[in-house]
């Protein structure tokens, strides 16, 4: 795995060679940034972009290499790719492989980038709190309150000072919290919690720490957070259900045919296990001119953006017997990706008819 700065490819993790890093413009890698996917060389010793190359003239004497790029934002940061001493030619399955090996690359940066930006937010969101509370451990009696200049809790006011929290709050669930962990000996937690106030549910979000027999809390108001969390998994629940509830086949792939969500109503029902079908792509289901045709059909369907009708073709079963079948896909277009979502049913009988 390889990356790109002004003067140098560096490796960030290598096998089967020493070499941490060379100049750029010496370099396979500098050559296949440049393009917009790959780079394949089956014999660099044949190629006049690459035969005056120390490491093709002398030891190691390299002749193959390919490798894909690694992107974000489309714009090319580095390759992985594979070497070798002897000529040789990439299969089409092989490519694919290294595709995917980049593709797992691409995810895995972009998962530490939003891990690093998260938490930057965190640290901000600690620092920014609502509601701030000093108890006595034992009796829960107020001995502070700051509420930043909000009004989340009315019955919160210094004139309530020396007031236990439970008789302001009694049904707040966490007051039974700082109980359970004050006689379990834990000082430090964090706890999201609801809180009933004026016919209303407020949401929190609570740090506490046990310092000198005080607890020493901060809270955050995430109401808006958990109401829009709720909203989108009804969202969810709702698009779910109606997709377990069609009487047909569902599909959802991805453009590099990974699944993303499916039914199987009368379609492999009872040949595949959950895990076993996610982990097929949709030209696993077809063999021979079925599988060319499919193939054609889908992309086709995801470099129009629209419906290129429907397709009939015999789905093969995980025991070998074939059916065949009727399918129906667009291409829908989420931010910068793409992806299959279709249907499929059997036309056996309509056959033998």
């Amino acid at each position: 795995i390889n990356f790109v700065d002004e003067y140098r490819i560096w490796s960030k993790a290598n096998y089967g060679n020493e070499l941490k890093e060379s100049p750029r413009e010496y370099n396979f890698c500098h050559t296949t940034i440049q393009q917009d996917e790959h780079l394949v060389i089956e014999d660099a010793s044949q190629d006049q972009r690459f035969n005056h190359f120390d490491f093709v003239v002398n030891d190691p004497c390299l002749r193959f290499y390919a490798g894909v790029n690694i992107k974000k934002d489309q714009q090319n940061l580095g390759t992985i790719c594979v070497l070798g001493q002897e000529p040789k030619q990439l299969s089409e399955s092989q490519l694919s492989a290294l595709k995917t090996l980049a593709n797992e690359v691409e995810a895995r940066l972009e998962l530490n980038r939003k891990n690093i930006e998260l938490e930057t937010t965190a640290a901000f969101l600690e620092a920014s709190v609502d509601l701030m509370l000093i108890l006595d451990a034992k009796t829960l009696m107020i001995e502070k309150i700051s509420q930043n200049g909000n009004q989340l809790f009315p019955r919160l006011k210094p004139e309530n000072l020396l007031k236990p929290l439970d008789e302001l709050l009694p049904n707040w669930d966490f007051i039974q919290e700082l109980r359970e962990c004050f006689a379990a000996g834990t000082t430090v937690f964090r706890s999201e919690s609801k809180v009933p106030i004026s016919g209303q549910v407020l949401y929190l979000q609570l740090n506490a720490a046990l310092k000198n027999g005080v607890w020493l809390i901060t809270a955050k108001d995430i109401t808006n957070k958990k109401i829009a969390e709720e909203e989108v998994l009804r969202e969810q629940q709702f698009s779910t259900a109606i997709i377990q509830a069609l009487p047909i086949n569902f599909f959802m792939y991805d453009e590099n045919g990974n699944i993303i969500k499916w039914n199987r109503k009368g379609l492999l029902e009872n040949d595949y296990t959950d895990e076993e079908y996610a982990e097929l792509t949709p030209m696993d289901f077809f063999e021979g001119e079925d599988q060319v045709r499919v193939k054609n059909y889908i992309q086709k369907t995801l470099a129009s953006e629209k419906s290129e009708g429907s397709i009939e073709a015999d789905i093969v079963r995980k025991d070998g017997s074939r059916e065949p079948h009727l399918f129906n896909a667009i291409c829908f277009i989420k931010g910068d990706k793409k992806y299959l979502i279709g249907t499929g049913q059997s036309i056996a009988t309509q056959r033998n008819d």
